[in-house]
Formats: structure tokens, C-alpha cells, sequence
């Protein structure tokens, strides 16, 4: 069992459209480190109604099983074979977050996407709607998510919906990687915080 201090210690700052990335020590999460530096991406959300007295997080994951699945982040952590980082929104994203999440939500259940990801090991490949891998569906979630509140007529998500246009630039409008996300200096704070 893994000790949580570091997950603790910034659990309270932890907020809905935030990416855990992870570097997994098994074998699957080595191989795909041959292609990224991570190996895996989760989206945290927030649910207020049930954080309960320990102020628990959630994260939304690709399951290859399941699809796309919430679970308790803590729970994820504790048995963890590897190293996770926590990547926060920058602070211009406070305003699109419950869109970030009511999108993020409707994909409980997807498929994951097994093509998708063995053809990204060639190459990038083209986001699906129908199938999402880990990365490909924490990325989407958060531009989806301010296109959502641009709907919406929230001002701000115009200058949000930009700052993750040009990080999407960076990887020719693909299917984001897990080590993309350190490349996405627009969307989320630099550096990540190891948890």
C-alpha cells in the first residue's frame, strides 16, 4: 500500500478538468512509455454531494474493460505500481469547469478505444467519438467542455477555447498522448505536482 501524504497535501486543490498523469512500472505502462513519457491520463471531478468529511476525489478513466469509469482517486493511488502527477488547470478555466464535467459525465460507458491507441503507436490518429482511449478522452473532455460553456455565453470560455486550440496545434489536432499534457502549457499549469 502506497503512503497518500502527497495526494493529501493538495487533494483540497484538486478541481474538475485537472489530469493525473501517470507512469505506470508494469509491463503494458513500460512498453508505452517507449511512445510517451507517461503511460496513462485520468480526468479528476469533483462531487461535492458525496467528498464527504475525507473530501474525497474522483477521476474519470479509460477502462479497457469498462470504458470510460469513475473511481475513487485515493483508492486508485494506494495500490499504484508506478508515479502519478497532478496537472491543475491554469486559473482562466475556473469559470468552464462544470461544463468540463457535465461533458466529461456523458462519457461514462464509452468504449475504449483499442484501435485508436495501437495505431497511435504508429503514428497519430484522428480523435473518435465512439471509442476513446485514457488521453484521448481527458484532452477531449476539456476542450469539449469549453466549447460547451462558449454555447453557453460564458465570456470567458472564448480565451479558454484559444489557449487549448494552440496546445492542440502542437499535436496537429490528434488524438492527445499521455505525454502530451506537459506540452500543453496554455490548458494546464506547468511542471505538474508528483502526488
Amino acid at each position: 500500500m502506497n503512503d497518500l501524504e502527497k495526494y493529501y497535501s493538495c487533494r483540497d486543490d484538486m478541481s474538475t478538468g485537472d489530469v493525473i498523469l501517470y507512469e505506470s512500472d508494469d509491463p503494458i505502462g513500460r512498453a508505452i512509455r517507449l511512445f510517451t513519457p507517461k503511460s496513462h491520463t485520468s480526468l479528476v471531478v469533483r462531487l461535492r454531494d458525496y467528498e464527504g468529511k475525507e473530501k474525497r476525489r474522483f477521476i474519470l478513466e479509460a477502462n479497457a474493460i469498462h470504458g470510460i469509469i469513475p473511481v475513487l482517486l485515493s483508492k486508485k493511488l494506494e495500490n499504484y505500481s508506478g508515479r502519478a502527477w497532478w496537472y491543475p488547470l491554469r486559473p482562466e478555466f475556473e469559470p468552464v469547469r462544470r461544463h468540463i464535467g457535465t461533458w466529461a459525465f456523458g462519457q461514462i460507458g464509452v468504449k475504449y478505444d483499442f484501435g485508436g491507441l495501437f495505431l497511435s503507436a504508429l503514428g497519430r490518429v484522428s480523435e473518435s467519438a465512439r471509442a476513446l482511449f485514457c488521453s484521448e478522452f481527458a484532452f477531449a473532455a476539456d476542450r469539449e467542455g469549453v466549447e460547451g460553456a462558449i454555447l453557453d455565453g460564458i465570456p470567458q470560455a472564448r480565451d479558454c477555447y484559444n489557449l487549448i486550440f494552440n496546445d492542440w496545434e502542437k499535436i496537429k489536432f490528434k488524438a492527445a498522448w499521455p505525454g502530451d499534457f506537459e506540452k500543453f502549457t496554455g490548458t494546464y499549469r506547468l511542471g505538474g505536482q508528483l502526488i
